[in-house]
């Protein structure tokens, strides 16, 4: 993941399965840092950032896989978001050496001594993002609707966001669960609009 020239950074995203590009964002996110690091600040320490994506496949064991097809190929995992990092934090428990940065949804990865969370705290969130938001939309956040996949690591990190969101003045009126395997959640928008009559939706 270090030549002379180039450093690597490995990221695991779910990005196909029962709802494809579930999690695109996280990779145009590291394309983005990428991108500004190398045409802004000539790279880092003058060498040329590249961004190698896994795809999970929304599967444990593809996780798994896509995580250690990392290992060795790259400087440290940043900017992984995947439904089942969890599963990749066996493979990564198992290299102590390789740091991680990334958002943490199962509990599992967070715990790791070599894992780097945008949040400080454990079971917790930054708050600037919704203390923001609250200042912009204010009463438009009196009615806040949300849909979560009903897997472990996902409801844990969506209670540490919601308890995050509410300290800054959010309040949520009610919370979808959702299948993984489901591949639209049009239903669940339409019963928050029409059911709870939501003026925002995180």
């Amino acid at each position: 993941g270090l030549t002379s020239t180039t450093l690597t950074i490995g990221m695991v995203a779910t990005l196909s399965g029962p709802v494809s590009g579930l999690f695109d964002g996280a990779v145009h996110g590291g394309e983005t840092f990428a991108n500004y690091v190398n045409h802004v600040e000539g790279g880092i320490c003058g060498r040329e950032v590249k961004v190698a994506v896994r795809d999970d496949g929304t599967n444990c064991t593809q996780n798994e896989n896509a995580t250690q097809s990392l290992i060795g190929r790259t400087f440290a995992l940043a900017g992984s978001f995947a439904l089942y990092d969890g599963c990749g934090a066996i493979v990564l428990k198992q290299h102590p050496d390789v740091a991680d940065v990334h958002v943490a949804l199962d509990p599992a990865a967070d715990t790791l001594a070599n894992h780097f969370d945008v949040s400080s705290k454990r079971h917790g969130y930054a708050t600037g993002m919704f203390r923001y938001y609250k200042q912009k939309y204010g009463a438009k956040l009196d009615r806040v609707g949300t849909i979560v996949e009903n897997i472990p690591s996902a409801v844990a990190k969506q209670k540490d966001q919601v308890r995050a969101a509410e300290s800054q003045g959010w309040h949520f009126v009610d919370s979808i669960l959702e299948q993984p395997t489901n591949s639209t959640f049009q239903g669940d928008f339409v019963k928050l609009c029409q059911r709870e009559h939501i003026t925002a939706f995180f």
